[in-house]
């Protein structure tokens, strides 16, 4: 097992990235606040088109603006030397505002619709197994298993309603995925006095479900995920550390009834900078910013994380 050091001591900044082992027999109580805004502009096109340039239909030009905020609590306990396991249980809170415009209906004046929801999110189950000592120069080498259940709501049971001639809109906003997902991965440590070495390989498969959609029943395959992450930390004293991350999810196309979703193909990148400060031998205080690089990503995020050793 990795002994306590300040090189290894650095802020958990992700859920499967950074961070050591819970030792034997003790246990982790880490509240967490996490915010994250994004907005972005789309064009939605409800009809045809027959040459290039000529569109028969709804063109709506709509822009979306997004504040999801979490509050979750997380409990770590470790069940051997090298084998810790977590409970997490968020819950949610999440508004949208969108502005739209009709632009072949003749409507001059912005639509504005917003909505929101809140409630319990998916609650994850994550075990954790060390599979080498990281001696001779080696990194150490640890196996990941999380698992997502959909106990938060669903975004198959959103109704919507029409504010202008085929423009929807969502009348609540749903707090989890609407599917179990179950992600496997492996996570690498490499100390290196002052600082440390980390990254993260991992593969989310996503169960297929069966929902109602506009009044037929159909099979939803959501995408599987694969996911990188890298990054290192820094041990500036004995009481505070200092992290750069940057992850990638790449995730594959979705399917309804055995067909792929035009569009639902997805490339998300985030820089993540974390911060961490002991405020005494059993508390300390993570905060990170994440920082969206790609167009499918989150503008910004912020993660306070309060863990606590008893």
């Amino acid at each position: 097992m990795i002994k306590d050091s300040p090189a290894l001591d650095i802020p958990r900044i992700a859920d499967n990235v950074g961070g050591v082992l819970t030792g034997r027999g003790k246990f982790i109580l880490e509240p967490s606040l996490q915010y994250s805004y994004s907005d972005n502009n789309r064009v939605f096109l409800d009809g045809f088109t027959f040459l290039p340039a000529i569109a028969i239909g709804l063109i709506d030009l709509r822009e979306i603006k997004r504040h999801s905020t979490i509050f979750s609590v997380a409990g770590r306990y470790g069940l051997s030397s090298r084998l810790e396991a977590e409970l997490r249980v968020p819950y949610v809170y999440r508004e949208d505002s969108q502005r739209s415009r009709p632009v072949s209906i003749g409507v001059g004046d912005d639509q504005i619709f917003e909505a929101d929801g809140d409630g319990l999110g998916d609650i994850e189950l994550a075990l954790r197994y060390q599979l080498n000592e990281g001696r001779a120069g080696w990194p150490v080498f640890i196996g990941n298993l999380v698992t997502s259940f959909d106990t938060g709501s669903s975004p198959f049971d959103v109704e919507f309603v029409q504010s202008t001639p085929g423009a929807m809109f969502p009348t609540e906003l749903p707090t989890g995925a609407g599917y179990l997902s179950v992600q496997p991965g492996i996570s690498m440590l490499y100390p290196t006095d002052p600082g440390v070495f980390f990254g993260n390989l991992s593969y989310s498969w996503n169960e297929e479900t069966d929902e109602d959609i506009a009044g037929i029943e159909r099979s939803v395959d959501p995408g599987d995920t694969l996911g990188l992450g890298f990054g290192m930390g820094f041990a500036l004293n004995d009481r505070s550390s200092f992290s750069i991350a940057y992850s990638h999810k790449h995730v594959f196309a979705s399917k309804t009834d055995g067909v792929e979703i035009n569009g639902s193909v997805l490339d998300i990148g985030q820089l993540s900078i974390g911060y961490s400060v002991r405020a005494n031998t059993a508390t300390r205080y993570n905060l990170s910013v994440n920082i969206g690089t790609t167009d499918d990503a989150q503008n910004v995020g912020l993660t306070l994380r309060m863990p606590m050793t008893f």
